[in-house]
């Protein structure tokens, strides 16, 4: 994920990462020594993981600028995040003059 955070302009895709497990200063720690980039959530004991039924980690979310989730998967790979990211960036891109 690091690595796409860094392909794609922060106005554009915004990256969250959701920490369910850890209390806040380990969540923090982790972040610090795994350089994450990008604001890191903390969903322990938020109902979060009950709510979205996720019963593995990682799991990706890939919520538009609607806030509707568009895709939503276990061990979602690089190159489909990429293709989902790139997807929804066509969509919001306006028509071209005359279409």
């Amino acid at each position: 994920m690091i690595e796409i955070s860094k392909q794609y302009p922060r106005d554009k895709v915004r990256i969250l990462s959701m920490n369910a497990i850890n209390p806040a200063k380990q969540a923090a720690a982790d972040a610090k020594l795994y350089k994450i980039p990008f604001d890191v959530l903390l969903c322990r004991e938020t109902g979060v993981i009950r709510d979205y039924e996720i019963s593995k980690l990682p799991y990706i979310f890939i919520i538009d600028g609607q806030g509707i989730i568009r895709e939503s998967k276990l061990f979602l790979k690089s190159a489909d995040i990429k293709t989902a990211l790139d997807k929804l960036l066509a969509e919001a891109q306006p028509p071209a003059p005359g279409k």
